[in-house]
């Protein structure tokens, strides 16, 4: 492969918070901020984060493929004194129903990324975790991609 990699993570951090934006049910989400990458910005709360954690490029024998395997993690986090439990989890399944659907790689081309194409999505884990007044719910998946 001649050309460069064309920051596969960020395209695939797009194409993610992409298909959460288009495909949550109106009137959910309502005040949750989504941040994609290592953001410079302020984080506020209620928010979503999509990142792209790690991009391993496709090798056989010492033939670049150009195909990638990124690992994706999107998070749910809210503040217990500003959102009910209730309310997180409400706002956590709206981002996990749509990571599950069964078309989302057809979801995640429909994005107009360019020069990005997603071939297989598996979604790996997912977990909750309480910090002090902080609520996170956090699904983690393997998303394959190349750029087109």
């Amino acid at each position: 492969m001649t050309a460069p990699n064309h920051s596969i993570k960020r395209k695939s951090e797009d194409a993610v918070a992409g298909i959460i934006n288009s495909l949550k049910p109106s009137g959910t989400l309502t005040g949750v901020t989504a941040f994609k990458g290592f953001s410079g910005s302020d984080l506020s709360v209620p928010r979503y984060e999509v990142v792209a954690a790690e991009a391993e490029a496709e090798v056989f024998g010492v033939t670049i493929t150009g195909n990638w395997t990124v690992t994706i993690r999107v998070a749910m986090i809210s503040n217990a004194n500003d959102d009910a439990r209730s309310t997180h989890q409400a706002n956590a399944a709206t981002i996990e129903d749509v990571l599950m659907r069964d078309d989302v790689v057809s979801q995640l081309n429909s994005q107009s990324i360019g020069d990005f194409t997603a071939f297989l999505w598996h979604p790996d884990s997912g977990t909750d975790t309480v910090d002090g007044d902080t609520f996170k719910t956090e699904i983690s998946g393997t998303l394959y991609a190349m750029p087109s």
